[in-house]
Order: C-alpha cells, then structure tokens, then sequence
C-alpha cells in the first residue's frame, strides 16, 4: 500500500513480505527504503536494515523457518514489525531502554501469533 500525498512528502508507505534468511530479510528492507520519498540518510538505512537483520535472526532462530516481516515508512520514522507463525507465549527479559532512538518490543496481537517490533527516527 502507498499513500503518498501529491506534493512529494511521504505519507504513510507500507510493505509485507514473507522471509526465510536475514539477508533476504536485509534485502526486502533496502528495497523497500530504496522507495521511501523523501529519500532517507543512509546512515538511517543502516540502522533500519541491522533492526531488520537482529529481528529476522532472532525470529528464525527461536520461533521456525519463516516469518513475515512489516515495513512502513510514515513522515518521521519508519516502523519494522516481525511476525512469527507461533501461537506459543514467550517471555521476554526485563531491561532498560537502549541509548540509541531504535526501540524495539514483542507483544502477542489479538490472534495469538507473536510480533516483534522496532522503530526508530
């Protein structure tokens, strides 16, 4: 879905693509930030696409060998969600906040799968 308003500030972009492998997963991001208008700093890209790496990883890892990753792209951030297919709750430890703008968290929508999320300016 792409709402992009007519002036050529971004409105609210998104994309949803299923992921076996953290480089594909890094792929799906770079692709998807390759379209975001206006263009993102690199450095940002970076950031998006390690988030994406960390979570993908961690997903496959833990919960199977496929998962389906969120991207949208809204004025001001760019917000990643993972979803695996589990329907099994799993704990996560308790921590302070990291030092960098990127936060990320796992919560268990209204169906019963898992998800984790990231997103940062």
């Amino acid at each position: 879905m792409d709402d992009r308003d007519q002036g050529g500030l971004m409105g609210t972009m998104s994309v949803a693509r299923s992921a076996t492998t953290s480089a594909g997963a890094r792929e799906i991001a770079r692709n998807f930030l390759e379209g975001v208008v206006p263009t993102i700093a690199s450095g940002a890209a970076d950031t998006v696409a390690l988030v994406v790496s960390e979570l993908v990883t961690n997903t496959l890892r833990h919960d199977g060998d496929t998962c389906t990753l969120d991207l949208t792209a809204y004025p001001d951030s760019i917000a990643v969600a993972v979803h695996d297919g589990s329907r099994t709750p799993t704990s996560m430890p308790t921590r302070s906040p990291p030092a960098a703008p990127v936060v990320a968290q796992r919560h268990t929508p209204p169906d019963g799968s898992h998800m984790r999320t990231a997103t940062g300016q």
